[in-house]
């Protein structure tokens, strides 16, 4: 085979060459991006599916490496906006794991994989549930974190943008800690 030809879309073997180049560079890239994710390895992220008033809540869990039960870190749920999902706001949670919180980023009930409950925080049934005037999850996270030894519970914080700053103030007034 010519060298010329090596790379080439013109012959069978050129076109391998160029496929295997292509999928070496995905293979190289896509570890070099698991790297700067997880901040050269220094934070761990858990896909999180929680069981509250009967519907599945997903989130995931961000933290820093290397973290005991002996360590009480703050934490953060991040709480995004509507129309959206927890995949909008990866990268606030992979920052704010880097400087040391433990976050969780929600996706809220009734947002993708997440469901809606059969009642809410007010122990409002399916007719009278209000996902304007819920926590939509928030809350149920918020006590979720306080199973974990390593999270400060006297420092669990809640970042929302638009209507997750709303879900935000919703579990405020309702979590008396």
């Amino acid at each position: 085979m010519e060298k010329k030809n090596w790379l080439t879309l013109k012959t069978k073997a050129g076109c391998w060459h160029l496929f295997l180049i292509l999928v070496a560079a995905i293979l190289v890239f896509s570890c070099c991006a698991q790297l700067i994710t997880t901040s050269g390895g220094h934070i761990k992220v858990q896909k999180m599916t929680i069981d509250a008033r009967g519907a599945k809540l997903e989130g995931d869990l961000y933290y820093p490496a290397g973290v005991s039960d002996e360590d009480k870190l703050p934490a953060v749920i991040v709480v995004h906006g509507g129309g959206v999902n927890k995949g909008n706001y990866k990268s606030i949670a992979e920052e704010l794991a880097r400087r040391e919180f433990v976050v969780f980023n929600i996706n809220a009930y009734g947002t993708s994989g997440s469901e809606m409950p059969p009642y809410d925080e007010y122990d409002q049934g399916v007719d009278g549930y209000n996902s304007f005037g819920s926590s939509c999850g928030v809350l149920d996270v918020v006590e979720f974190l306080r199973t974990f030894q390593f999270v400060d519970q006297t420092r669990i914080g809640i970042a929302g943008h638009s209507m997750g700053s709303m879900k935000a103030e919703f579990a405020a007034m309702l979590d008396d800690s």
